[in-house]
């Protein structure tokens, strides 16, 4: 989508200027959908411009680009300069109110504010995870929260409560699955999925695909086994009975949750967990929940044995997420001992095409963006510097793939984190 935002001039006095610029076409509020590229145009008189800047807010923007196109640009002779602010892939990250201010010699002049509003109808479908499960650190945790979804409209008066919103999910432990779905070798035997919730503790346990989950002490939420045809309708591989994979259906209320993947009886190997939205409310829930964020922590090592995260993003619209992989602040923030020190993100498509960006022990763009980023989706804070590594992407519909591995082929104990940006 290309939208010029500028026609039309006027005349001022181009020769013996005197005073700051006029800036004659002023930036329009746009409305544009998630994913889409523009181009925010002002037009200006009382040249030579000696400079300009665009602003987001109160902050310059240094995630986008601005140009100078037509007239005579910076440095140029007087008279007419179209200054132009190129905005490509649009996330919600670009939401708010521009300005541009003009400088010449005389003085400098700042645009009206303009407003972009950015509308997206995405959502962080499914989450999964791959890693060698061990013992003790060395178990496999996925974490997820759901929330209500940014936009919902609660009737006047309302006690908003987390009970009053849920999401079916479906949680799966696969180890011998790996082996005779795709031929995988050292998989983990006996893969037992623990699910426990922030407000409840031990909700569930299961290790035995398709028994009954063991429910914990006094939980409410609805629990039960899950059906072929279930697995089928999410986009799940199918299991084989009786194998020793594991799988639960719940459809918890508002909130954080963590499901534990380990082996029974000590068993250790390659396992996968996943996690995937049903898309069915509770039976008397007012309002749908969405996941706002997934998470796995494992031990990461070499070649194989990488951490491999996967997600899906359902919809029509792009989505903007931030994904980071983190190691030592895991340490600085949890104390934990033995983590990836270098730690290193690399996405890719549905067609194994790596996404276009440049994060390798540390922040990809600003440090300052990528803090103010993880604070408003509910991330604890990364140390600049530190070698964790952290990225904003946006992203159109469909399934990627995530590959977390250390900068200098060291092994050690990460985070793989993927948040929604509302």
């Amino acid at each position: 989508m290309l939208l010029t935002v500028a026609t039309g001039l006027c005349p001022g006095k181009l020769f013996g200027q005197t005073s700051a610029p006029v800036i004659t076409v002023q930036p329009a509020s746009l409305t544009v959908a998630e994913g889409s590229s523009i181009t925010v145009n002002v037009t200006v008189t009382g040249g030579p411009i000696t400079g300009f800047s665009w602003l987001l807010g109160n902050g310059s923007i240094n995630f986008v680009s601005a140009q100078v196109g037509g007239g005579t640009g910076i440095g140029g002779g007087a008279g007419s300069v179209v200054l132009s602010l190129p905005i490509d892939d649009i996330g919600t990250l670009y939401s708010g109110t521009y300005t541009v201010t003009v400088s010449n010699s005389f003085g400098s002049t700042t645009s009206n504010p303009a407003t972009l509003t950015v509308a997206g109808s995405s959502y962080l479908s499914n989450f999964s995870a791959r890693a060698n499960v061990g013992v003790n650190n060395g178990v496999l945790i996925e974490g997820f929260t759901l929330a209500y979804p940014p936009g919902t409209v609660f009737l006047p008066g309302e006690t908003i409560v987390p009970q009053m919103g849920s999401r079916e999910v479906i949680l799966r432990g696969v180890g011998p699955g790996l082996a005779s779905t795709f031929g995988l070798s050292g998989t983990l035997a006996e893969p037992e999925l623990n699910f426990y919730g922030s407000a409840y503790g031990l909700i569930a346990t299961q290790a035995a695909w398709p028994q009954q989950p063991i429910r914990g002490a006094n939980i409410p939420l609805l629990l039960d086994s899950v059906s072929a045809s279930a697995m089928a309708a999410v986009g799940a591989f199918p299991l084989v009975p009786g194998l020793g994979d594991s799988a639960i259906s719940a459809a918890p209320w508002g909130g954080s949750y963590t499901v534990v993947l380990s082996g029974a009886n000590g068993f250790t190997g390659l396992a996968l967990a996943e996690i995937y939205d049903a898309g069915n409310p509770q039976s008397g829930s007012l309002y749908p929940m969405h996941f706002s964020n997934f998470s796995a922590r494992a031990i990461v090592g070499t070649g194989g044995n990488i951490l491999i995260g996967g997600f899906y993003v359902a919809g029509s619209t792009a989505e903007t997420l931030l994904i980071r992989a983190v190691g030592p602040g895991l340490a600085t923030m949890f104390g934990l001992s033995g983590v990836l020190p270098n730690p290193q993100l690399a996405i890719f498509d549905s067609t194994g095409k790596q996404v276009s960006f440049s994060v390798q022990g540390g922040f990809s763009g600003s440090g300052w963006l990528l803090s103010s980023v993880s604070a408003q989706v509910g991330g604890f804070p990364l140390q600049q510097m530190s070698g964790d590594a952290a990225a904003t992407v946006t992203l159109p519909p469909g399934a990627y793939t995530v590959q977390v591995s250390d900068l200098r082929g060291a092994s050690g104990l990460a985070l793989l984190e993927v948040y929604d940006v509302p």
